[in-house]
């Protein structure tokens, strides 16, 4: 549980870094994790822009393939990668596998940060 937890602060912090580019406000609010499952209170695209409470299974998004030894968007994340942190250009870097070898994903490549109101993977 260790990759969810550093992850969902990593993916609201890409988060509000690509709003701010954007010039717009952050559209999900008050989220948090509770085991791997990912909860906020997002806007819907209704002219009225309703708020309401979301949850995403991260399990859904990511996973770590230990053929080619890389993270990627996908269903069936397995426990395998520890020490997980943002760098400078937003990009999720994790030690993985039993050499505990680097490997990097950029977040936003796998979930959808507000769908008319959820959270979602791309995939």
């Amino acid at each position: 549980m260790r990759f969810f937890s550093i992850s969902v602060s990593l993916i609201l912090a890409a988060l509000s870094t690509h709003c701010a580019a954007q010039k717009s406000p952050p559209t999900c609010l008050d989220a948090s994790l509770k085991g791997h499952i990912l909860s906020a209170t997002c806007q819907r695209n209704d002219p009225n822009r309703t708020q309401v409470k979301t949850t995403l299974d991260m399990n859904k998004c990511f996973a770590y393939n230990p053929n080619n030894k890389k993270l990627q968007c996908g269903k069936g994340y397995t426990n395998s990668c520890t020490k997980c942190e943002l760098d400078a250009s937003d990009f999720l870097d994790c030690e993985c596998g039993e050499d505990h070898h680097q490997t990097s994903i950029n977040p936003l490549d796998c979930v959808k940060l507000n769908d008319d109101g959820t959270l979602a993977c791309k995939q």
